[in-house]
């Protein structure tokens, strides 16, 4: 039978496109506060995938350049949009947080600008003791460049030999963290996702010969497998390379959350709808506004709706429903940014070419 895993006639990928726009509202809901049990279980199982998904749907998509082609490439797409978009959520953090929030931050350059243009410079998606991020998600922009570089860098090897660079990647990554190390440019997240990024690569071309009737019971044991997991496994966060309790829940968690995910959206028939193909190819923009709508958004509602003017931001919690609710605000917020970006400022998208109507 004809599979979804087949190119759309618009040239992308359907189930890739679907994968996609998942991906990045996990993205969102992750980061909502969730404060019931529920809301709670959703943030294990989300983060004992999600990013893993993206690392290995990149390794899909990888082109198998050179590592010179891979570096101007990424240059392009990746660190020239993350520079770009780090700058303008200073423009935002620094009024909103740094000047409204004196109690929190010390009147002084080193606070104002010093620290926020080191946390850029190191590329890590956490506060260190050099400097602060100002726009934590853009941490994986610098770390797929590592990853993508890494993977160029072990391509003349034979097959065997690449293995056995993936799994040293991987070794190093669970050593680095049980030390508490991060490498700079999230390199470290980027050695700890290799494999999923060679899955990828290893998966070019393939296709699922599997019937619909079989696809949607292994999808559905995947995701049992990944619940069991996110709670065996307790906490994960793959940018500051935090694995939980063990590497190998760790990576049979992602992979089946990852399973789980491609069987499901493979088993679609048709092509995705635009909104989906939109949502897919509008990720970076997505990843990179949506900290800031949220933000937004919750003072909205702590000053229309609960009429206070107290800080809420980062500190404000949601049951699932309402998180869901706005998750799905801040993505048609994000989507609609997403088209002024693709028509106007494609560089902010990683494209060098403006949007023709």
């Amino acid at each position: 039978m004809a599979d979804s895993l087949l190119p759309a006639q618009s040239g992308r990928i359907a189930w890739i496109d679907r994968a996609r726009a998942i991906g990045i509202a996990l993205v969102v809901l992750g980061h909502v506060h969730l404060c019931d049990v529920p809301g709670q279980a959703a943030l294990r199982m989300i983060y004992a995938f999600h990013m893993p998904l993206f690392f290995f749907l990149s390794g899909l998509l990888d082109k198998r350049r050179s590592p010179a082609e891979t570096f101007r490439r990424s240059l392009q797409q990746l660190l020239i949009p993350y520079a770009l978009w780090y700058l303008l959520s200073y423009l935002w953090w620094f009024p909103v947080s740094f000047l409204r929030h004196p109690e929190l931050f010390p009147r002084s350059f080193r606070y104002a600008f010093l620290r926020p243009m080191i946390g850029m410079l190191l590329g890590l998606g956490t506060e260190t003791r050099f400097g602060f991020y100002v726009n934590a998600p853009l941490w994986f922009l610098p770390s797929l460049f590592c990853a993508r570089m890494l993977s160029s860098l072990i391509r003349k090897g034979k097959p065997t030999l690449q293995a056995l660079a993936v799994l040293l990647f991987a070794a190093l990554a669970v050593l680095l963290s049980q030390r508490r190390l991060l490498l700079p440019f999230s390199l470290s997240s980027a050695l700890l996702c290799a494999p999923f990024y060679a899955a990828g690569i290893c998966l070019q071309g393939k296709r699922l010969t599997l019937a619909l009737w079989a696809k949607l019971p292994l999808a559905a044991g995947a995701l049992a497998l990944l619940w069991f997991s996110s709670r065996s496994n307790g906490g994960v966060d793959v940018n500051t390379a935090l694995y939980g309790a063990s590497p190998l829940l760790f990576y049979a968690g992602a992979f089946a959350g990852i399973a789980a995910i491609s069987l499901a959206c493979a088993a679609l028939p048709g092509e995705p709808s635009r909104l989906v193909s939109f949502t897919a190819r509008s990720t970076l923009t997505i990843l990179a506004a949506h900290r800031i709508v949220t933000n937004l958004l919750e003072k909205l509602y702590a000053v229309l709706i609960l009429h206070s003017s107290e800080r809420i931001g980062d500190t404000s919690v949601w049951p699932l429903w309402q998180g869901l609710i706005l998750t799905v605000l801040v993505l048609a917020l994000c989507l609609a940014a997403a088209q002024v970006v693709e028509r106007f400022f494609p560089i902010l998208a990683g494209s060098g070419q403006k949007k023709q109507r």
